[in-house]
């Protein structure tokens, strides 16, 4: 392990471009312009689905114990 004396104090230098990870996050937001994300206002209203009527219901209910 190297001592604090045997270590080089040499400024850290960039990477030449061939030896960067193509998947960097960095590397790809530069080269590309940021793309705009669907805007959806907020107060949109929201699509509610409409309740059972009484015939669903009592298509669905469940029998009583006799």
């Amino acid at each position: 392990m190297p001592t604090e004396d045997e270590r080089t104090h040499e400024p850290a230098r960039e990477l030449p471009a061939d030896r960067l990870d193509l998947g960097d996050a960095e590397q790809a937001a530069a080269d590309q312009p940021p793309e705009e994300e669907p805007r959806q206002p907020v107060d949109e209203p929201r699509r509610l689905v409409p309740p059972y009527d009484r015939a669903h219901k009592r298509r669905n209910q469940r029998p009583l114990p006799t």
